[in-house]
């Protein structure tokens, strides 16, 4: 393996690490201010571009599938916890379906993890959606009222969940990279 490859190996993982140490600092910083904005946007951006990485030089594997897993679930949990107190005029239905959704989330994951030993969060289209969609709520906060803005992403959310809790339930084998219930191909 030349020393080239042994480097580009290990980027993905590094990045889904940096996305780890860029999300803490956000637990401390004003939201929406531009520290707070920059690290956001940066953690974002090496959620969107470890996979594609990976699988462009063939270099995915389980531990790069749990880092990056682990990676966007604390990213999302940060955000959540520091953008959302600071969001006026909101229906409080939502933070009870926000409790809601989290609960699916953590029981998929302890389905998984008591299935196949492992922790296994699936890189569905719908997962990635809302994690681009959650990414975005920034700036959709911006153009949109909240309670639209949260609906949507709660409707989105459910989907991606319940299936996720679906395939961790009903799967033979662990397979992070699985497209979804509804696809006929999947990784």
């Amino acid at each position: 393996m030349t020393m080239s490859r042994k480097v580009v190996r290990y980027i993905p993982n590094t990045l889904s690490i940096m996305r780890i140490f860029l999300c803490l600092p956000l637990l401390v910083l004003e939201p929406f201010t531009f520290g707070f904005m920059l690290l956001y946007t940066l953690a974002g951006l090496t959620d969107m571009i470890d996979g594609p990485i990976a699988r462009y030089t063939n270099t995915t594997s389980k531990l790069g599938a749990a880092l990056d897993g682990s990676a966007d679930f604390l990213f999302g949990l940060i955000a959540l916890f520091r953008i959302l107190p600071r969001v006026d005029e909101f229906s409080p239905v939502f933070i009870a379906w926000i409790a809601l959704l989290l609960a699916i989330r953590f029981i998929s994951i302890a389905v998984g993890f008591i299935r196949f030993r492992e922790i296994l969060v699936l890189h569905t289209y719908a997962n990635k959606f809302i994690a681009f969609a959650l990414f975005l709520f920034p700036l959709l906060y911006l153009l949109l009222n909240i309670n639209i803005l949260l609906l949507i992403l709660c409707v989105i959310a459910m989907f991606a969940f319940l299936e996720e809790l679906i395939i961790n339930a009903s799967t033979k084998k662990p397979n992070s990279n699985i497209k979804g219930l509804f696809f006929r191909k999947n990784a």
